[in-house]
């Protein structure tokens, strides 16, 4: 008799999530990846099992939580023996992960961090088998049931010393073990360690404390590589790019980087900065006493070059002075955080969407493994840390921080090249009128929004996408904008794919470009007024009587009325927005605009969604513009 094997490695979400610095996300999804992978190679060792979903180990740089197996082994006592050691292989990788920590910091270790180790990992894994009247697909979904079951059972240990006292500030649930050399916070100081950061490398601001837990992603650091992008950094990647075309404010820029290094003399000998250089000579500062010797891109906004931050008084002066040449240059101030995921995707791997239900259904799932791998190695090769910084991809679902001026290309070539490289390529297995789609969400944040809020709104973001109750069944992105003022908006809409275009996406990308070339935002300001009381709670215009409906002279086509007077208002207001030598646009710009409102003859006419969208352009076009105010924060 031949079994399925499933395993499953958790927490996932949280423990990825729980971050104050992007390069702690990443190192949350490369330890989770890693440590999953290994699992994958203690199960296929010896060719005990062969994997089915992934097929290999091989492909992009991220590996699945989770994944399924074939063996032909018959005896249950081998089976156990394999499963256990698949899971002790992978609690063996994580203790490394966390010996390697504690080398790094200098400190032996104690009971409560080996407590915070050994709780953290929730291992599941099983053995279906298949039965050959129900065969392979029957046993999957059986197997796949059992093992969600067993993932929401939970057991209560009690534990050698209770959390009481000040929490992790990463995680916020664990006690805090760990401290910096800068802390004040009294009760921190009393129950957490104290570890130099600036000696090991690792960031720690002040009062900041780690568990056993977090001081794994603080420490872990991926050979020739540096550290993952920071929020500033992605926002302002395009105007850097656009600025190192300039040999002198490139210049600029690079003497900058080098204020804050061991040759911080040298960048202000190449800037000619006399004053300063003079000063250098007479005072000559100790750079190991407190001279920054880290550069931060936060450094080239005016607010934070403050004497908290940069302590050093000449440094803090020379990097004003640099700062106020590379001002008018450095204005973007958001970002956007991209996350998507397959739909319906147990539907897919168990036939349910499939024409033929009775075939293979484990060499279905190889085929779909193969494709999504190829995906996920196409993002980072493609894509990665050149339109796109990937924290992580597995094919069918994506995570990664994008500069506001790629995201619409970004977006589209994501979902052009999914249905282009899985979708199409399935399309002779799968039902018609069922394709392989993803739902996105969508996020654009102020770079000092804390990471946490931005990743958890492109979370919702996601999950809105998927939601029956928007008038579709997923394949749809939903997008929303955190201001800096507090200001939200967010609007959502299905893909509409076809022919490799995206009606909705387009729109947002075209009204962008009206906004920025073609017309002023007073329309839209006029617009809203005007609509706001006429809504509903839900955004709807409301039928009080009858539908009329009228001939479109222009389409010949019957409409509806309540479209035919916003759609007839709006191309007054649009009308007046533009310049003279601009107004044969009027037509095109409220053809745009419309495409975000819809019609039922049950609900009326919804345009709350529309006009949030609107919103959000006229937002993406005022963060991008050639030149904004240093003090734009809306």
């Amino acid at each position: 008799m031949k079994y399925i094997f499933f395993f499953t490695l958790s927490p996932v979400q949280s423990f990825i999530a729980q971050a104050r610095k992007t390069q702690d996300l990443y190192a949350g999804s490369r330890i989770l990846s890693e440590l999953a992978k290994v699992a994958a190679l203690a199960a296929v060792k010896d060719e005990r099992i062969k994997l089915v979903f992934p097929q290999n180990t091989e492909g992009g740089n991220s590996f699945s939580n989770r994944f399924i197996g074939i063996t032909e082994i018959d005896d249950e006592t081998k089976l156990q023996t394999i499963g256990q050691d698949v899971e002790d292989t992978v609690i063996a990788k994580f203790k490394e992960f966390a010996t390697n920590a504690l080398d790094k910091v200098k400190i032996s270790t104690f009971d409560d961090f080996d407590e915070q180790i050994n709780k953290h990992l929730d291992i599941n894994w099983l053995f279906q088998p298949i039965d050959t009247e129900g065969g392979y697909q029957e046993a999957y979904k059986a197997g796949g049931a059992l093992l969600a079951s067993l993932k929401n059972t939970r057991f209560i240990t009690n534990s050698i010393n209770p959390e009481a006292g000040r929490k992790c500030s990463l995680d916020g649930e664990r006690n805090a073990l760990f401290r910096g050399q800068n802390t004040t916070n009294n009760q921190l100081k009393n129950q957490a360690k104290e570890i130099d950061g600036n000696e090991i490398g690792i960031w720690l601001k002040p009062n900041e404390g780690l568990s056993a837990v977090s001081l794994l992603k603080r420490t872990y650091r991926e050979e020739n590589k540096k550290e993952f992008s920071s929020t500033v950094e992605v926002a302002l990647s395009h105007q850097i790019k656009q600025l190192k075309k300039d040999k002198d404010t490139e210049n600029f820029y690079q003497c900058y980087e080098q204020l804050f290094s061991e040759d911080y003399r040298k960048a202000c000998s190449n800037l000619v900065l006399k004053e300063y250089w003079h000063k250098l000579i007479a005072e000559d500062p100790n750079p190991n006493d407190d001279w920054a010797k880290e550069f931060d891109h936060e450094f080239l906004f005016e607010e934070n070059l403050t004497e908290q931050k940069i302590t050093n008084s000449i440094q803090l002066s020379i990097a004003r002075a640099i700062q106020k040449r590379l001002k008018s240059a450095l204005t973007d101030k958001y970002y956007a955080i991209i996350a998507f995921d397959g739909d319906k995707m147990g539907q897919l791997l168990s036939g349910e969407t499939r024409k033929d239900k009775t075939s293979n259904s484990a060499e279905f799932q190889g085929k779909v493994s193969t494709l999504l791998m190829k995906f996920s190695k196409w993002i980072y090769d493609t894509l990665d840390k050149k339109q796109i910084d990937v924290v992580y991809t597995g094919g069918d679902d994506f995570l990664g921080f994008v500069n506001l001026h790629n995201l619409f290309e970004v977006v589209k070539t994501l979902r052009l090249e999914f249905d282009k490289q899985v979708n199409q390529a399935l399309k002779d297995d799968l039902e018609d009128d069922k394709p392989f789609t993803f739902s996105m969400g969508i996020a654009i944040a102020h770079y000092k929004t804390p990471l946490s809020i931005v990743l958890q709104t492109a979370r919702d973001m996601e999950k809105l996408a998927k939601k029956k109750e928007n008038g579709g069944d997923r394949d749809a992105f939903a997008i929303a904008t955190l201001k800096h003022s507090g200001e939200n908006h967010q609007a959502y809409f299905k893909w509409y794919l076809e022919n490799e275009q995206l009606p909705k996406w387009n729109a947002l990308q075209k009204l962008v470009d009206y906004f920025k070339n073609d017309c002023s935002e007073t329309f839209l300001r006029s617009l809203d007024r005007e609509l706001y009381y006429l809504q509903n709670g839900k955004g709807y215009i409301q039928n009080i009587e009858k539908p009329v409906k009228y001939i479109d002279k222009k389409t010949n086509k019957e409409a509806e009325k309540q479209m035919f007077m916003i759609e007839t208002e709006l191309f007054r207001l649009v009308t007046k927005s533009l310049e003279d030598n601009k107004k044969y646009k009027a037509k095109e710009v409220t053809d745009t605009v419309c495409k975000f409102f819809s019609h039922d003859e049950t609900h009326g006419t919804q345009v709350e969604n529309g006009l949030e969208a609107v919103k959000i352009s006229l937002f993406i076009k005022r963060q991008t513009r050639k030149e904004k105010s240093q003090n734009d924060g809306n």
